[in-house]
């Protein structure tokens, strides 16, 4: 499997062997290649200033052929078989933007057009870095990031989103000729809560569902309501529910409604998870679309979520320095090529091995490394297949 995945990229055997060196490293959890060598008591510097001539431009369409290619392979799959299998695979389009902290020198930063300071949702503050928007789709209990774009300073997300969902929707498109493709819905949060995004979402074929900022105003039983006010009418009405339902921990309401910023008639689903204090509200262009169908492909967005945690708390990719926009993009592309190798993983993992079904990366790694032991890793990387 290792070797189709190099070969995928690259012709030039060399980065073949570095992409694999790297990628195994990730069981042994060396998510560089200099604290990988060093680690088996090899000097990295050959293999680096190796590294170190791969363009960026070319490891960036690397990464984007491979995972196309391994999501055509697995799309085209499931669209031979019947309507059955599209709805239990919960099939949905998702978009999300997410902040990568770096620092750079002052030089660096004057020259860098994409680097600049954004709030991120891990540090709770905003910080310097890159904003990557990546969109793609949930499909066999994973995230395929198919379209990926930096954003340059000023740009604002829903301008870079569109660009995003034509090219994604073209993509799938393409591959979907010759085949019936069934509704597939596009997952996407508040603040790509726009008029005009979401109808280029809708044009493009797609079943818009986010999520109503509180500020806006619905016409709801001929009555004006902020979605904050919407939330107490329900939440009074969850209390005479649950007086007459105390063993109830958990409620979900279903209406339609007329959102004014969007100038139509939505569905839109209020609900409070069990043991959770929080009411939340989400609303869906198709209003024949059932309240459970409607919170199942809202929820396929944790699928992008968990991507971003792995490849920032797993590989770390916030750890290493980049100097400039070239080596960061360099960097991301290979954790994010390590963030697919890991999953699909971890998915054979489930698929294949009885009572495994829930087990997580961290879990696996460590019995690979164990099984494996540290002795594999130092012929892998000393003998003539991976050495450079």
């Amino acid at each position: 499997m290792l070797t189709e995945l190099a070969s995928a990229y690259s012709e030039d055997v060399g980065y073949q062997k570095l992409i694999l060196l790297q990628l195994i490293g990730e069981i042994y959890g060396q998510h560089t290649l200099t604290g990988l060598l060093s680690s088996v008591g090899i000097n990295p510097c050959q293999s680096n200033k190796k590294w170190q001539k791969l363009g960026y431009k070319l490891i960036w369409s690397w990464l984007e052929e491979c995972i196309r290619n391994e999501f055509k392979a697995d799309f085209e799959e499931l669209l031979k078989q019947s309507d059955s299998s599209w709805s239990r695979q919960n099939i949905t389009a998702i978009g999300d933007e997410s902040v990568f902290r770096q620092w750079l020198c002052s030089e660096s930063k004057e020259n860098d057009e994409h680097y600049q300071r954004s709030f991120s949702g891990q540090f709770c503050k905003t910080v310097w870095g890159y904003k990557m928007s990546v969109w793609g789709v949930m499909m066999n209990d994973r995230f395929y990031p198919l379209v990926i774009k930096c954003l340059k300073s000023g740009e604002t997300c829903s301008s870079v989103a569109e660009k995003c969902v034509e090219e994604l929707a073209d993509f799938l498109n393409e591959i979907s000729k010759g085949y019936d493709k069934p509704e597939m819905f596009f997952s996407t949060d508040s603040g790509f809560n726009n008029a005009l995004l979401l109808k280029k979402i809708e044009q493009k074929g797609f079943v818009p569902i986010c999520v109503p900022k509180d500020n806006h105003c619905i016409t709801y039983k001929d009555k004006i309501l902020k979605i904050k006010e919407l939330k107490i009418y329900f939440e009074n009405k969850e209390k005479k529910y649950l007086s007459k339902n105390p063993d109830e921990t958990a409620f979900c309401w279903r209406i339609k409604a007329t959102y004014r910023m969007h100038q139509r008639e939505v569905i839109f689903i209020v609900f409070r998870l069990k043991g959770s204090k929080k009411v939340s509200v989400v609303f869906c262009f198709d209003i024949h679309s059932q309240a459970k169908t409607i919170r199942r492909h809202w929820f396929a967005r944790t699928s992008i979520e968990q991507f971003f945690r792995l490849m920032k708390t797993t590989l770390r990719i916030q750890d290493s320095t980049s100097n400039n926009y070239e080596r960061f993009i360099k960097k991301f592309s290979m954790t994010c090529l390590k963030a697919c190798f890991i999953l699909q993983i971890r998915n054979r993992v489930r698929k294949k091995i009885r009572g495994m079904k829930k087990v997580t990366w961290v879990n696996i790694r460590r019995e690979l490394a164990y099984d494996l032991g540290v002795c594999w890793l130092e012929n892998c990387a000393k003998n003539h297949t991976f050495c450079t």
